[in-house]
């Protein structure tokens, strides 16, 4: 979560002190996680 502010807090601070930010997108590593709630995956072709 820290990673994830920090990256959201930069644009918006860079531009507010009149910088050309380094990048415009942010790419961060992300992660499945299973859940016990979480559904069973459907068969195919159906619904």
């Amino acid at each position: 979560m820290r990673r994830l502010g920090a990256a959201a807090m930069s644009l918006p601070t860079t531009l507010m002190y009149g910088e050309e930010p380094p990048e415009r997108h942010v790419r961060l590593a992300t992660q499945l996680i299973p859940r016990a709630t979480t559904a069973p995956p459907r068969s195919s072709g159906k619904r």
